[in-house]
């Protein structure tokens, strides 16, 4: 049923939950998999007049249901007379619903349970046009990249979890669609910002329209499941179902041509983290690949864009605790990020996973292309960051993060093409502002707290006093000994330093294209 289960989340776009049977001799269960759950019925035997009985109606009501009730969304449905598929989206801002016509599914939800992401490339629907587009993102057969029509927009379709209305908090609640709009008022004017992160078109929470008066509902976990029974779904998740209709339409990072423009590309999205965060108060916490795309411009110049800002938090409201719920894809996560550290989380874990991204691309090629010169049969120690769990990972990365190791067994494994040594220096020196900052002493540097230090507490008072003597952390409270807590206190001072490096390398990078250009014309 599982793997059932699994396989209809990707055919089906507008599936929201499932329902499934399982028989074992005689007795039936019914039974609905959830975004975190499986509910299941009691027991009912067929054998018996009573089990058949309950088994009959059910089937019978099941036939009577609205579709919403059998797991579907009826805010996508195909259009029978327009013979094409469309989606409706309730904007909160304007308090209505959009139609938009779906072009393409561009990430379907693979898994049983999670918030079940999707993305549509899709455009709006002209009521004075109503054969609407015909139009699919084209392949550019000459360069083998994907480009879209300035017309087309990405709507992602996503369940995250969200503060149950019913509890009371001080803090403003993570709110994906707030914090986007938070980030279009305040850099939406500014010309360098422009295509550096999405723009809101339309966005809101789904509204299931239900009942003979058709009233609209919101569509979240407890709305869904009522019916169930309060005792029942009091203890699941609370998750809410959210549509967010977004602009441009970005490529993957993958698509980039050459390592310069990969720089280019990654030098944009750490602007846009940067300012994002210094203006908006807003810190994204989930650097990925999949997370930084890019877009060209008319003349083909490749720019960077910082997308999905479903983990972010509000930076001020961030606090020093146990990080329980880990952010992030396993390979570019943090090491604090993994060891679950009750240290705040900082900007500098996500230049962290920048490195990691940067590293991990250079091991295994930046695009398709490049891939295919990587030798599967190598031992690669990089590897360790995605095999295994959460701590395996993190041994690895506090291993050979440092200076020696990091540089005979990652650096030294990028692949030898044009371009990679540039990367490979790039990822040297952002590695040595983040990890052993000349500003900062000894003791903040590296991946482990010093076991000198640790021993005795007199020798680790006045060794700290003077180990930092003349350094940033000078006055730091002595009994901080974990460098990544230390660093974590001057994270705007050490931002700026990795922040020059990326400028610089950037720098670098035009040039290289300029050049390149110019040799070409």
């Amino acid at each position: 049923m599982y793997m059932y289960t699994r396989n209809i989340y990707p055919e089906q776009a507008g599936r929201r939950f499932v329902w499934g049977f399982t028989f074992c001799d005689s007795v039936a269960h019914a039974c609905i998999l959830g975004h975190d759950n499986v509910f299941s019925s009691d027991a009912m035997d067929l054998s018996t007049s009573e089990g058949l009985g309950a088994f009959v109606a059910l089937a019978v009501d099941m036939s009577f249901c609205e579709s919403d009730q059998l797991g579907y969304d009826p805010n996508i449905y195909r259009n029978t007379i327009k013979k094409r598929w469309e989606m409706s989206i309730y904007d909160d801002a304007l308090e209505k619903q959009q139609t938009y016509h779906v072009l393409s599914c561009v990430q379907t939800a693979d898994r049983v349970y999670g918030r079940h992401t999707r993305c549509f490339i899709c455009r709006k629907v002209d009521p004075d046009n109503e054969s609407g587009p015909e139009a699919t993102p084209e392949e550019n057969t000459a360069s083998k990249t994907i480009s879209y029509d300035k017309r087309d927009i990405l709507v992602k379709d996503a369940w995250p979890h969200a503060e149950n209305p019913d509890r009371k908090r001080k803090e403003r609640a993570r709110d994906e669609i707030e914090m986007m709009r938070t980030i279009d008022e305040k850099l939406g004017s500014d010309p360098d910002f422009q295509d550096k992160y999405p723009k809101v078109v339309a966005a809101g929470v789904v509204r299931q329209f239900c009942g003979s008066k058709r009233t609209p509902i919101e569509d979240t976990t407890e709305n869904m499941f009522a019916k169930l029974g309060k005792d029942i779904i009091k203890d699941i998740p609370h998750r809410v179902h959210k549509r967010i209709a977004m602009e441009p339409v970005g490529l993957s990072i993958r698509e980039v041509r050459s390592v310069d423009e990969l720089i280019v590309v990654a030098a944009d999205v750490m602007k846009a983290h940067q300012e994002i965060l210094r203006r908006c108060d807003i810190l994204h916490r989930d650097l990925s690949p999949y997370n930084m795309l890019m877009t060209r411009d008319p003349d083909g110049m490749a720019h960077g864009m910082l997308i999905d800002f479903d983990c972010a938090v509000w930076a001020s409201e961030e606090s020093a605790q146990p990080r329980a719920n880990m952010t992030g894809t396993l390979p570019y996560m943090s090491i604090a990020n993994l060891d679950e550290l009750a240290i705040k989380r900082t900007s500098l874990d996500d230049w962290e996973s920048l490195i990691y991204i940067l590293c991990w691309l250079g091991t295994f090629g930046i695009n398709d292309q490049d891939e295919k010169s990587v030798d599967t049969s190598k031992l690669l120690p990089i590897k360790a960051w995605a095999e295994g769990n959460a701590e395996l990972s993190a041994s690895s990365k506090r291993n050979q993060m440092l200076s020696m190791a990091f540089s005979s067994s990652i650096a030294s494994k990028f692949l030898k093409l044009e371009g990679y040594s540039e990367l490979s220096t790039l990822v040297m020196r952002l590695r040595i502002e983040l990890f052993d900052n000349p500003k900062m002493s000894s003791i903040a540097r590296g991946t482990r707290e010093e076991e000198a230090v640790k021993m005795d507490f007199a020798v680790s008072n006045q060794t700290v006093e003077q180990e930092t003597k003349g350094f940033l952390d000078e006055r730091l409270d002595k009994c901080i000994l974990d460098p990544f807590a230390r660093r974590a206190e001057f994270e705007k001072e050490i931002s700026n330093d990795l922040w020059a490096v990326m400028a610089d390398a950037q720098q670098q990078a035009l040039e290289r294209i300029r050049q390149q250009q110019q040799q070409q014309q």
